[in-house]
């Protein structure tokens, strides 16, 4: 019986080949799934500049989404808390005026002058004809 586990413990052991090649092809298959994943995540952060419409008073607002995140800030940060995740939300209602973000609504919430520059004293940091580079 001894001489029976033996040989079975030697019959169920792979080939050497066996094993590497199974790795090779489960590191291939990472490697493809990465691969075919990197375009879907860089396309579902969206555009770089978003335009918000001129307010009559003031031109347009550019927002640089590339500008922020150099901050250190990620997605969460403004999406879902501060704004909704999708497309011409930020100001559906209408609501995001220059008196909302005075009160700290909004782009008011962190432009209040604590954490970066304020929205009231500012106008054309947010206000520009272009994006410089752009």
């Amino acid at each position: 019986m001894a001489k029976m586990k033996k040989l079975s413990r030697k019959t169920s052991k792979q080939p050497k080949g066996a094993v590497s090649s199974i790795k090779r092809v489960c590191f291939l298959l990472l490697l493809s799934a990465i691969w075919f994943a990197l375009p879907q995540l860089s396309s579902a952060r969206g555009p770089d500049v978003l335009r918000y419409g001129d307010t009559g008073d003031y031109p347009a607002v550019l927002f640089s989404h590339d500008a922020h995140m150099a901050t250190g800030l990620n997605c969460g940060d403004c999406h879902y808390s501060i704004f909704q995740k999708r497309k011409g939300d930020a100001d559906s209602d209408g609501e995001m005026t220059m008196k909302t973000l005075d009160e700290g609504k909004y782009c008011g919430e962190c432009h209040n002058n604590d954490n970066v520059f304020s929205t009231k004293k500012n106008c054309d940091r947010c206000h520009v004809k272009k994006i410089i580079g752009k």
